[in-house]
């Protein structure tokens, strides 16, 4: 074995991966020192603590080292902060101060870097930046207003027949069931669209409330459309009682649109890719209801759709700002049998990532995650 094969201490900026030699650590204080005219005497005044610096001997060897040279020196000169993985520091947020490479003919086959890191720290004077959450929240509260006013204007039981009351209350009682809500407190409000309108949007608001923003549950509402059955328009009656289950349907699908939003800018996503699985379904669901038409075919009523439309561009852009700053979902496939703890060790230098490993692959047993069979893992950030 050679002195090659005893190599152990390997670190990693961003995706490049490097063996560390040595490091340093500089550090202090600012001083500013005040001179007087005449005077032989200073004052050095002390204006807080000097940046912390990692000064690191890397190098990159082997066949390939010309590719994990060029890996390197990439990842280097890539704007921004980037994450340190040091065998002795631990695992960093870092921006590169200077670097240099140097390599020579007698060791071939090797490039060494001298790096200098700086901690990444955070911006201290104010920033101006529209919270995107909130404007998701402004805007479903603007829908749930338009749809509101809506029913109230196109909901009637005045002068209506039992069996039209009876055939409400069979379409109230089926909803109330999905809604997991009592029947009777809607029921009790069936000829009093105001309150009818209110007990329905609590009663999806207080559905959405409990439930998580998985693409399922975003979709939901959806599926209130199925209890409301087409109604033959022969008579005025008739005509009236699908007025009023059309009513039904748009505001518990369009309260169910925006609870939904509300939930999705409600939630931090582990990925890029599930935010924009839950971005589609939402989306999707204000598309469908957007596309709603009464009983004789007239589309949706104007006020209520591009209070939609504003809905669906607020949690567009809120899922975007958001996004962009997750990690993406990536393939690994491990050589051996191994335990998970070791696999977050070996991809993040990081074994607390183990329980996201074991919960996104559902592993049986996480002190013996199969080799060969590829996992699905968080690409690091």
């Amino acid at each position: 074995m050679t002195w090659r094969d005893e190599i152990t201490d390997e670190g990693q900026f961003r995706s490049a991966r490097f063996y560390v030699e040595e490091h340093g650590v500089t550090g202090g204080r600012r001083i500013g020192v005040h001179q007087y005219p005449g005077r032989d005497d200073i004052w050095p005044e002390d204006n807080g603590r000097r940046p912390r610096g990692y000064n690191v001997s890397a190098f990159v060897i082997g066949e390939d080292y010309v590719a994990a040279r060029k890996a390197l020196i990439d990842a280097l000169e890539e704007p921004g902060e980037g994450r340190l993985r040091h065998p002795w520091l631990g695992t960093l947020q870092v921006v590169v101060d200077t670097y240099r490479l140097r390599e020579t003919t007698r060791n071939g086959g090797t490039a060494e870097f001298a790096i200098s890191f700086l901690p990444a720290g955070e911006r201290q004077f104010p920033t101006e930046a529209p919270d995107t959450r909130v404007q998701v929240r402004d805007a479903a509260s603007a829908v749930r207003a338009a749809i509101q006013t809506r029913f109230e204007a196109q909901y009637s039981t005045a002068g209506a027949p039992a069996w039209s009351i009876a055939a409400i209350r069979d379409r109230l009682t089926d909803l109330a069931v999905e809604l997991r809500a009592g029947s009777g407190d809607l029921v009790d409000k069936i000829t009093s669209p105001a309150d009818l309108a209110k007990g329905l949007i609590d009663a999806v608001v207080g559905l959405y409330s409990t439930a998580t923003a998985s693409v399922s549950d975003l979709r939901r509402a959806l599926d209130w459309g199925r209890l409301f059955p087409a109604i033959t328009l022969n008579t005025p009656l008739r005509r009236q009682q699908a007025r009023n289950e059309s009513a039904i349907r748009d505001i518990a699908q369009v309260t169910g649109a925006t609870s939904g939003a509300e939930r999705l800018a409600d939630t931090d996503f582990p990925s890029q890719q599930e935010a924009g699985e839950a971005l589609e379904a939402i989306t999707d669901v204000i598309d469908s209801v957007q596309s709603n038409t009464d009983p004789e075919g007239n589309p949706i009523d104007d006020t209520v759709y591009y209070s939609l439309q504003d809905l669906r561009a607020a949690v567009v852009a809120d899922v975007r700002e958001r996004g962009l700053r997750l990690p993406e979902v990536a393939s690994y496939t491990p050589d051996a049998t191994m335990p998970a703890l070791l696999i977050a060790h070996h991809l993040y230098g990081d074994a607390t990532r183990e329980a996201d490993i074991v919960t996104r692959n559902r592993l049986r047993h996480p002190g013996f995650v199969p080799g060969g069979q590829p996992l699905e893992v968080l690409r690091d950030v």
